[in-house]
């Protein structure tokens, strides 16, 4: 059952440390910066890690978080054993829900969540992995060669690359 709740007249509200919003003044704010400040002026990873951490990485946290996830960014080739028996007619979305649920099976052991380099290491192996399977899922559905990523590009670029990318051309950002 789905409810219409125009006008936010009978939603419960609640106050976020993360987020404001006052869309009457059109002010978004993540960790009390602006949107469009954020937006024009930080990258994907910048962002998680404000979201994420409470604040905007210095250039040195930024790099280590940065390389940190792309230490991780290699997905279990049995994997693709799970990815092979969807149909190509099957959801993309249906397909990245039971890889990410798969994933726990290549890595059982369980994260202490009172554990800051625990919950590190967990938030950059999911923000490494996740975009490969994405990729997977929608090539798949495509009937595309897979991909992995690439070290050298930034995150959403490597992103991009890994779904849109052509098996006969080198890749580059007009591809899109």
């Amino acid at each position: 059952m789905v409810t219409l709740d125009p006008g936010f007249k009978n939603s419960g509200s609640c106050e976020s440390g993360i987020t404001f919003l006052d869309g009457e003044k059109g002010i978004l704010k993540y960790r009390g910066y602006d949107i469009d400040d954020l937006a024009n002026g930080a990258d994907f990873l910048e962002v998680a890690y404000l979201l994420i951490f409470g604040e905007l990485p210095t250039a040195a946290q930024l790099d280590k978080f940065q390389s940190d996830i792309n230490e991780e960014a290699i997905v279990d080739e049995d994997i693709k054993v799970i990815l092979k028996s969807f149909p190509k007619t099957a959801h993309p979305m249906g397909i990245l829900a039971s890889l990410t649920s798969a994933l726990t099976a290549f890595n059982p052991s369980s994260v202490d969540v009172d554990s800051e380099e625990e919950m590190y290491g967990a938030i950059v192996t999911i923000l490494a992995k996740f975009p490969v399977l994405v990729a997977w899922a929608q090539r798949k559905v495509k009937g595309l060669p897979l991909n992995y990523s690439d070290s050298s590009l930034s995150y959403v670029d490597n992103v991009a690359q890994m779904m849109f990318r052509k098996p006969n051309v080198e890749y580059t950002r007009a591809q899109l």
